[in-house]
């Protein structure tokens, strides 16, 4: 339990002193749009992404690529409100950079979610796959521009964002 405590203090503490520029943000590397899987992914997720906003539950979204690597996927949960865009708190998992996945992060998302937070957690890159820890940090970026692209649609708000990890998700994190 203290190690939930934790980390959400982390993480509101992290939210709290979020201003309206981060260079994380600003410095993401451009999905490539002009694929045809890239496009048609965009184009059938943005329409489950408005129909669950549309109806005000709880939004959860499992699986969902964000590049065109198989390890490339993340998982989101939130709460739309129609009033204010939700801040997002990314969870990256650990493994020593060879192992782990995105559902390791999944015993903090209901107590994120119930504090009015967005959770997203995330898969990357392995070294065992020829990855580098750029490529994993690219991973993250991609991530970053991912629910920028669709934070209109989404109603979640990426200028307040936090990165929390574990292990080697945690050295990603920093």
């Amino acid at each position: 339990m203290k190690t939930n405590f934790l980390i959400t203090t982390i993480a509101l503490i992290v939210l709290a002193s979020c201003v309206e520029s981060n260079s994380l943000l600003s410095s993401s590397p451009s999905l490539n749009s002009s694929s045809s899987s890239s496009t048609s992914l965009h184009s059938s997720l943005a329409s489950s992404l408005v129909s669950s906003s549309a109806a005000n539950l709880d939004a959860t979204f499992n699986e969902v690529a964000y590049g065109l690597d198989p390890r490339q996927t993340l998982e989101i949960e939130y709460r739309p409100n129609d009033a204010t865009p939700t801040p997002m708190v990314l969870f990256i998992h650990g493994g020593s950079w060879i192992s782990g996945d995105k559902i390791m992060m999944r015993r903090y998302q209901q107590q994120v979610v119930d504090a009015g937070y967005g959770y997203v957690s995330m898969n990357y890159r392995f070294i065992t796959s020829g990855a580098t820890y750029l490529d994993m940090l690219d991973d993250i970026q991609l991530v970053v521009q991912f629910l920028k692209e669709f934070s209109s649609d989404l109603n979640v708000d990426t200028t307040r964002m936090a990165m929390v990890g574990e292990s080697a998700g945690a050295h990603l994190a920093m």
